[in-house]
């Protein structure tokens, strides 16, 4: 559990009262509701653990604050707005750092798996059942506003991502979304790196995962493109791109990040070394011709050449000219199984 310092203020010296019940927490520290103050309304405070309390975290998080995009919707990428300290105004005193309360009631990892969270009540399980045009028309929407979020912050070309992730998406049942986690970021300016990536996870990391340090090396912003993929895929089906079980000589490959690596997606040029392909990957056919070569470039174009993989912009575009009738229904005898 985080230890909350006993005395927390603003940039301006103002004591802070923090809800010492974290609205959540993670590897770097926790979430927390500022209590009893209107100058703070809609907006909660970040924590560090001590160990995350360091002076570049510091400056990195003053520079996202002076470097903020100007959003459309202020709440679809939260940005740190103002540092607070624990007692007085001191770089040496840096804790954390107050933000817009995002929206949503959950992360997008309750759409990502095979049947929605039960979490979740009947009108999500109808909104976005999986059978229906309807509710793969309203999931594509959804990962249009994904898209349109992240093609605003890459336009700036100062952020790249580096640990895209359904946990760091949160939603609403309208399909509205809000990024969090932007202290985790790469930020750089004029190609140069000024504050590495704090993290990645391995199984929305593309290929080159193996050749690049994101502690140290540049990452470019293709990496992002991979990681959108994955969770675009994930949420119109379901289950990891990646998924299957491979035959010789890629028998062995058993994660998600080994399949990545060799390049081994089952809808792509090295379908032949797959021994079982798991049903929904069956339901790709289904899918808008449009948005099924988007993926394709993405996994399998994308793994020998990653600027090939779509941008979110692209995503954006293709995404707002398909249709609801051009999503088939999954009870159509339109879908057939690949004599894989």
């Amino acid at each position: 559990m985080n230890q909350l310092p006993q005395r927390v203020v603003n940039s301006e010296g103002q004591k802070i009262e923090l809800d010492p019940k974290a609205l959540g927490s993670g590897g770097e520290g926790s979430v927390h509701s500022i209590v009893g103050s209107s100058d703070y309304h809609n907006h909660v405070a970040k924590i560090y653990h001590e160990k995350e309390r360091t002076l570049n975290r510091y400056n990195k998080i003053n520079y996202l604050i002076d470097h903020r995009p100007d959003l459309k919707d202020g709440y679809s990428v939260i940005f740190p707005e103002e540092p607070i300290f624990s007692g007085s105004v001191d770089p040496n005193n840096f804790v954390g750092f107050i933000m817009k309360k995002a929206k949503g009631e959950v992360d997008l990892t309750s759409l990502c798996t095979l049947k929605p969270s039960m979490k979740l009540d009947a009108h999500w399980h109808h909104k976005f059942d999986r059978v229906s045009s309807a509710g793969m028309f309203n999931r594509a929407r959804l990962c249009y506003n994904i898209a349109a979020a992240f093609s605003q912050i890459h336009r700036t070309k100062h952020f790249v991502f580096v640990d895209i992730k359904p946990e760091n998406i949160r939603i609403t049942s309208d399909g509205q979304v809000s990024i969090i986690d932007l202290d985790s970021v790469q930020v750089v300016e004029d190609g140069k790196l000024l504050f590495s990536a704090e993290k990645h996870t391995g199984e929305y990391s593309p290929g080159e995962m193996g050749q690049l340090d994101f502690k140290t090396d540049t990452i470019p912003e293709t990496w992002d493109r991979f990681s959108l993929g994955v969770i675009f895929y994930k949420l119109m089906f379901g289950l990891h791109p990646f998924t299957g079980t491979c035959r010789e000589p890629y028998h062995n490959m058993v994660s998600n990040e080994q399949k990545i690596e060799a390049g081994l997606f089952p809808q792509g040029i090295r379908v032949q070394y797959f021994d079982v392909i798991p049903e929904p990957h069956v339901h790709f056919d289904n899918l808008p011709k449009l948005l099924q070569r988007l993926f394709i470039r993405c996994f399998d174009g994308g793994h020998y050449n990653p600027v090939l993989r779509p941008s979110a912009y692209e995503w954006c575009q293709v995404l707002s000219a398909v249709s609801q009738d051009e999503y088939i229904p999954r009870t159509s005898t339109a879908v057939k199984k690949k004599a894989y």
